[in-house]
Formats: C-alpha cells, structure tokens, sequence
C-alpha cells in the first residue's frame, strides 16, 4: 500500500507539470484516485499574491498538498514554514518570508476556503481537500 500511494504521488508531480499521462495515473486499479486543489496566498505589504494549482492523491491533508505545491513551484513561487505541536498538528509560521508576528501586533497567516470566505475549522493536518477545493492563506490581525 505504501508503495503504491508513493507511485501515485509521483504520478501526481508528473500531472501538475503538464506532463501527458495515461488515465490509470488518476484512477489506479485500486481504485485511488487524485484530487485537484488550489492553493492561494493572499498578497501582503512583503509579499506578492500567489495562486498555485497542485494535484495530489485522495485523502492527503491540505499540508500534503501545500508540501507538493512547494516542491514544484520552489522557494521562489512558494515556500513556507511550519512548528509541530504533539496536541494540534502543525501550525504554519511562514508564507513566502512573511512571519507570524507574535510579540508587535498579532498578525497571523489563517487560512480560508476560498469560495465561502470563512476560516476554516480545522487546521492543516485534519482538513482533506475534495477535489477542485480552493484554499485562500490570508495574513490576519487577531486581538
């Protein structure tokens, strides 16, 4: 099983280029399929907006696909950074140079669906992206 969903997300690297690849790299005799989701960041005073279109295999976790989207677009399209807590998951520090800012004003990166504008409930190792899902990184005061 492992081998197989490391082939699959090969296959899946190989679809977000653009490469041409057969219908069995989407749907596996296994009955695994990819899924497609969007993955936004919202432009700040230090960064540019960026929109990054990623494929992943079903059932990854938006961090999956944020790791996939940083791996292919490099540090200079999108990079970020994460800590781990043993009781929430990972908690993301950084989009592309900007840091959480803890200690000035309490800005923070939250994260949004995009079609509904609303945070999400969930963080990043606990939210699985249906397929065309679009995620929206937005830089937030929080009092």
């Amino acid at each position: 099983m492992i081998w197989w969903t490391v082939c699959l997300l090969l296959s899946c690297l190989s679809l977000a280029r653009g490469d041409s690849c057969p219908d069995m790299h989407i749907y596996g005799p296994y009955g695994a399929q990819a899924i497609v989701e969007y993955v936004s960041v919202e432009a700040t005073n230090h960064s540019a907006a960026v929109r990054r279109r990623v494929v992943v295999p079903s059932n990854s976790t938006l961090l999956q696909g944020m790791l996939v989207a940083q791996h292919e677009h490099g540090p200079r399209e999108f990079t970020f950074e994460t800590i781990y807590n043993e009781q929430y998951g990972h908690f993301i520090t950084s989009i592309n140079g900007v840091e959480n800012n803890y200690n000035d004003n309490n800005y923070y990166w939250m994260v949004y669906d995009a079609e509904t504008d609303t945070r999400l409930p969930c963080g990043v190792d606990s939210t699985y992206p249906e397929n065309d899902a679009h995620f929206i990184w937005k830089y937030k005061y929080i009092p």
